[in-house]
């Protein structure tokens, strides 16, 4: 994968054991989807406000493939947080990619069950949030220095 249009295979199954395996017939049923960049996207949109990402640790080869989007629009991003397929999938740390958003002039929020937890630009909280639960993955609520809600 990377963050150029294009086309990309869809396969049904756990994504974390799909990338521990190099069997073919895993392959064999899946469906071709069109990929075209957010920045080619936003071309055609005009003005973004939400961005949300939930594409299972390609959420930094999207977010790659959409920085002119984010610095001409500042939309409000929310994401699927899982440092572990994030490395696997789009090659970047979670540390790394909450930096680039924070360098962006972004704070961050973790959405829990019951609410939200404003951590500014702490870019090591939603780690330490997943130790303390026990889970490989969260959700992230990025807000532009421009936003306070």
């Amino acid at each position: 994968m990377n963050p150029a249009s294009g086309s990309n295979g869809i396969v049904a199954g756990s994504v974390s054991e799909l990338l521990k395996t190099s069997d073919p017939s895993l392959l064999a049923g899946s469906d071709i989807a069109s990929v075209v960049r957010l920045d080619d996207l936003a071309a055609r949109l005009g003005r973004v406000d939400l961005l949300k990402l939930d594409v299972e640790g390609a959420e930094g080869l999207a977010l790659d493939g959409g920085r002119d989007l984010i610095a001409t629009h500042q939309p409000v991003v929310v994401m699927e947080y899982s440092p572990g397929l994030l490395q696997q999938v789009s090659g970047v740390s979670g540390a790394a990619l909450i930096t680039s958003m924070v360098d962006l002039g972004y704070s961050l929020q973790i959405l829990t069950a019951t609410g939200r937890v404003d951590v500014g630009r702490n870019t090591l909280a939603p780690d330490i949030y997943l130790t303390e639960q026990a889970s490989d993955h969260l959700d992230l609520l990025f807000l532009p220095g421009n936003r306070s809600d």
